[in-house]
């Protein structure tokens, strides 16, 4: 287990060394570090994507690929970041402005960041193109590292069952729009 974590970390690093000190996202929101800034980042950055594409279906193939990838480039730095976190400070539930959440609060934002991926992916539409499937699996394969440092870093969220059921339930989704994306495939 420790070593596949370590290859996974290395293939997630790999991919995006350069993306990850240069993130708009970033894993430092508003001059904090941690697991809850890293997340409100998050879910900033995918937002912000979401905005930007007017929350419409995005059919052309050039569009598609730029909103995927940028959805790409924000869960590589929240997966990244989570697994370098541990339980030194990093790992305290504080949220912005110094106040303490809990463990349920940090849930409902992990909810929330999913939620949001879900919905960048759901924009693209139609392409039937293999590249844009792939970075999609990337993406899913980024939320279930995130999903398990998470239950690393705070081990009693295997007995939430909201956070549980939220991780399947997006992981569900993510798996059927892949799917339906990838029904016909294009090989360009």
């Amino acid at each position: 287990m420790f070593l596949a974590r370590i290859a996974l970390t290395t293939l997630v690093m790999w991919s995006s060394i350069s993306m990850t000190s240069a993130s708009d996202v970033g894993l430092n929101y508003m001059g904090e570090s941690g697991v809850v800034p890293a997340l409100n980042a998050g879910i900033l950055g995918l937002e912000d994507l979401i905005s930007k594409a007017r929350a419409q279906p995005v059919m052309n193939l050039h569009e598609a690929m730029l909103l995927i990838s940028s959805c790409n480039d924000v869960s590589i730095s929240i997966a990244t970041g989570m697994n370098t976190f541990d339980m030194g400070p990093e790992a305290q539930l504080i949220d912005i402005g110094g106040s303490n959440i809990s463990l349920e609060e940090l849930g409902e934002k992990y909810a929330a960041y999913q939620k949001s991926l879900v919905h960048c992916m759901s924009l693209v539409k139609d392409t039937q193109n293999v590249k844009v499937g792939d970075v999609m699996q990337e993406i899913a394969l980024h939320a279930t590292t995130t999903h398990d440092a998470l239950q690393r870093i705070y081990p009693q969220m295997t007995n939430m069952p909201t956070a549980v059921d939220t991780a399947k339930y997006y992981q569900g989704l993510m798996s059927t729009i892949i799917g339906s994306l990838l029904g016909s495939i294009d090989s360009d």
